[in-house]
């Protein structure tokens, strides 16, 4: 079994056609089907159902799947660990940010890395925690920086660490029909259209279990979606409320939400986390030192934001 048969078993998994597949690694098709059949016969297993629509991983073939991902990753992360050790200020330092961070901290803290490794390449890579922790599993990432859903939790063989905690607030334009209002009930927010998260999996149970709790209908009209500026359009532009995470840097705001106002409901309350996420193997010097900016960026803006 050799480290190249693994990258092409992946392929083809990801892809599910050895055409395409073939393609995206450069060889011909003959060559990778040989390359795949070598690789069953040292296992002694089929490892996909190939057919009309395309290659199937079989039985054994998704049993071997996740140790694939983490030996062809393990490599990848020792070829740049070789390679950041030799020089460290080359090489190429990936990075997996969540949404929240790719509009707080984290461009802020990029701008003052890139100044003092200005030979170092930056790949950024912008998806759900889930997503980010996948690729860091892979080695696809050197460390991810994100805010999870309260469902989702770190992989054991990373290290992390919490940047912060706020909690989930109810969010509406200054303007609302609610707006002035002291506080806002259930009962006062069901007949308004809801805007709630789409990678945070559970926001629209969240908000049918709080409403049905207290004797009352779910929102007939709820929009799922993490598109700031949509999300800010249509909050400015209509009497809809939003549930989501406050942000704990009140000295930056988010110009594409707009000015909002914005209410505790003790039903909805649920915490909302910042964290930071790296493989246990030793880091590059760079994504070390951008990790250390991101850590001191978010440190200067929390202390602001209580002074």
């Amino acid at each position: 079994m050799e480290l190249r048969q693994l990258r092409h078993f992946l392929s083809v998994a990801r892809l599910g056609n050895l055409h395409r597949a073939a393609e995206e690694l450069h060889l011909t098709q003959q060559a990778l089907s040989a390359s795949l059949s070598r690789l069953e016969q040292d296992l002694g297993a089929k490892l996909f159902v190939r057919g009309r629509h395309g290659a199937e991983l079989s039985p054994f073939g998704h049993k071997l799947l996740p140790r694939a991902l983490t030996i062809v990753g393990e490599a990848r992360v020792a070829r740049a660990e070789l390679d950041g050790l030799a020089d460290a200020t080359h090489g190429h330092l990936r990075a997996g940010v969540g949404a929240f961070f790719a509009h707080h901290v984290f461009p802020e803290a990029l701008l003052q890395f890139v100044v003092d490794f200005p030979r170092v390449d930056v790949t950024v890579i912008e998806a759900p925690s889930s997503e980010l922790y996948d690729a860091l599993l892979r080695g696809e990432i050197d460390f991810a920086i994100s805010t999870p859903a309260s469902g989702v939790v770190v992989p054991p063989q990373f290290e992390s660490e919490q940047l912060f905690e706020t909690r989930d607030a109810i969010f509406m334009r200054a303007g609302h029909p609610l707006a002035a209002r002291a506080g806002v009930t259930l009962a006062d927010l069901g007949e308004f259209p809801w805007i709630v998260s789409a990678r945070f999996g559970d926001s629209r149970q969240r908000l049918e279990t709080a409403f049905r709790g207290q004797g009352l209908e779910p929102p007939a009209r709820v929009m799922r979606t993490d598109s700031v500026p949509l999300m800010g359009h249509v909050l400015q532009n209509s009497d809809s409320v939003a549930l989501l995470g406050s942000n704990p840097f009140s000295d930056l705001p988010l110009p594409a939400l707009g000015e909002l106002r914005d209410f505790d409901v003790p039903e909805l309350a649920g915490r909302y986390r910042g964290v930071l996420a790296w493989r246990r193997s030793a880091l590059l010097p760079a994504a070390e030192a951008l990790m250390r900016r991101l850590r001191d960026t978010i440190r200067a803006r929390l202390d602001h934001a209580a002074a």
